[in-house]
């Protein structure tokens, strides 16, 4: 697999918002590169985890504090949608893998996007409100033929009116999110014909099938423990807030293909031995059978976030304009667009 290749994957990745390291045109003596690339997905892994907490809480990140009740006229709720982003890191050891040099991914970390439709409606009889969001893309083909993605964001929120705004005072509530996010970015490429083999004369084809490589998390779940203060100003809406959040998520990345001679799944007892040493000889590896290299992780971290931003309202209409950072250095943003009452 050339660097060149591999890098130019990565970049068509990376203007979709994630890095990503694909494994195109597999050829026999990358199977040790591969095995590296395996032990450099742990770094991934640990350097990610801590920051997913930041990227879960994109969406319901309004600039009311609290919206108000449900049972007046008219009703407190809104509906919207959301798109922002936050920075994930991208350690060296992959970058070292990949061939190329991510600016800031290693620091502030390379943007990966989000979006979700959002819903709060107001509380009954208590001060409080709740919120849910959910944005979906599930196998989507992304700019070149191969290149996938599984995106999931869902999540659900309850804030309590704390300090109810005054002329003077701003508008604080605290409350409890629960969030649930995957992004899996994945390519598959094409069967990858070896050169033959000769063995005592004959010839034998290996041949990769299907060489694949997926990157990023699974099963990322997110408690959310926040506060929020906001203040309106005409047609204008500071707001301010601060979070703690625990999150643990399956991340990592993995290569896998599997061995196919001449057409049919390898299986060492179905050839010679001799032939057997030559393929394990050829491809560098003593097991054939078993070509995946990397996994996916459970790993587990706390983190803390500062969030802020503006929001606008014209009628019913409200726009908002946020960004945060977190106990990690990942920055992000996100703006809001919805109809509320």
């Amino acid at each position: 697999m050339s660097k060149r290749r591999k890098s130019g994957l990565l970049m068509v990745a990376c203007m979709v918002g994630f890095a990503l390291l694909a494994a195109p045109a597999v050829a026999a003596d990358d199977i040790e590169e591969m095995e590296e690339l395996g032990k450099a997905l742990e770094d991934f892994g640990k350097s990610v985890t801590p920051t997913l907490g930041h990227y879960n809480a994109i969406g319901l990140q309004w600039s009311d504090a609290y919206i108000g009740q449900l049972l007046r006229v008219p009703p407190n709720v809104g509906l919207g949608i959301t798109a922002g982003a936050a920075t994930l890191p991208f350690p060296e050891a992959v970058q070292d893998e990949i061939g190329e040099e991510i600016p800031f991914a290693d620091t502030v970390g390379v943007p990966i996007p989000a979006y979700t439709v959002d819903a709060r409606v107001g509380g009954l009889i208590l001060p409080f409100d709740v919120g849910v969001k959910v944005g979906l893309l599930q196998e989507g083909d992304l700019m070149d033929e191969g290149l996938k993605i599984d995106y999931l964001l869902a999540g659900a929120d309850v804030r309590f009116s704390v300090i109810d705004e005054g002329v003077v005072l701003p508008g604080v509530s605290a409350g409890v999110g629960l969030n649930y996010s995957q992004m899996v970015l994945g390519v598959t490429e094409d069967d990858q014909e070896l050169d033959p083999i000769t063995v005592n004369d004959e010839e034998y084809q290996l041949t990769f099938k299907e060489p694949g490589f997926r990157m990023g998390w699974e099963n990322s779940r997110s408690i959310d423990f926040k506060a929020q203060a906001s203040k309106r100003l005409l047609i204008f809406q500071p707001f301010l807030g601060a979070a703690a959040t625990y999150t643990t998520a399956n991340v990592g990345g993995q290569f896998s293909t599997e061995l196919l001679v001449d057409g049919d799944p390898y299986d060492p007892d179905d050839v010679a031995d001799d032939v057997a040493a030559e393929i394990e000889d050829t491809l560098e590896t003593e097991d054939p059978t078993d070509l995946t290299f990397g996994r996916f992780q459970e790993h587990s971290a706390w983190s803390g976030r500062l969030f802020g931003g503006l929001g606008l309202r014209l009628l019913v209409l409200r726009l908002d304009v946020g960004a945060s950072i977190d106990s990690t250095g990942s920055v992000g943003g996100q703006v809001n667009a919805r109809i509320q009452l």
